[in-house]
């Protein structure tokens, strides 16, 4: 499978309407969570990360800033790695039960399948969803170095 071409948010305005609407399509409009844009030191390493009290269904999701998109081996879509961590919260019930060492890996894989997988899907226009971002908000990767 081919991944869609990515599309970069880069303001606090696009983090937050892409939020608004991956909540909505996974079921998770409950969710009070805030989102913002961090710098890579603070991730350990990652695109992003979500911190989250599932019981108060309150959380801080942040997405490495973009600053910092360079030099990586890979290039950030923002809005694959929203819908990634929001998926850990979707999962969070199997986070208490008994598992295997290899449990924490292979929910990764899966998590991170589903979110590229839904966002193509939806960028491929094969699922009634709109684009959750005005296209005034985005660039396409590299449009800023002349790729």
């Amino acid at each position: 499978m081919s991944w869609a071409a990515p599309l970069q948010i880069v303001d606090q305005q696009g983090l937050e309407q892409c939020l608004s609407f991956w909540k909505e399509v996974l079921g998770l409009q409950p969710w009070a969570i805030q989102v913002m844009f961090d710098r890579a030191e603070n991730l350990d390493g990652y695109p992003a990360n979500i911190r989250y009290e599932a019981t108060r269904e309150m959380g801080v999701l942040r997405v490495r800033d973009p600053r910092d998109w360079y030099g990586f081996a890979w290039k950030q879509d923002v809005e694959v790695s929203i819908v990634h961590e929001l998926l850990h919260l979707v999962f969070w019930p199997f986070d208490h039960l008994d598992r295997n060492p290899l449990a924490g890996a292979h929910e990764e894989q899966i998590v991170d399948r589903l979110a590229r997988s839904l966002v193509t899907l939806r960028r491929r226009g094969n699922i009634p969803i709109v684009s959750p971002v005005p296209p005034s908000l985005v660039r396409e990767v590299g449009a800023d170095r002349g790729a």
